[in-house]
């Protein structure tokens, strides 16, 4: 975990990461209203 942590030197990869997870919450919660 430490790791995952030191990747605050590549802020790029925590963007991507943010954004993959938004896109799962958004489609799950989309799903729950449809």
């Amino acid at each position: 975990l430490n790791k995952a942590f030191q990747a605050e030197e590549s802020p790029g990869v925590i963007y991507c990461i943010s954004m993959q997870w938004f896109r799962e919450w958004e489609a799950f919660v989309k799903g729950k209203d449809n």
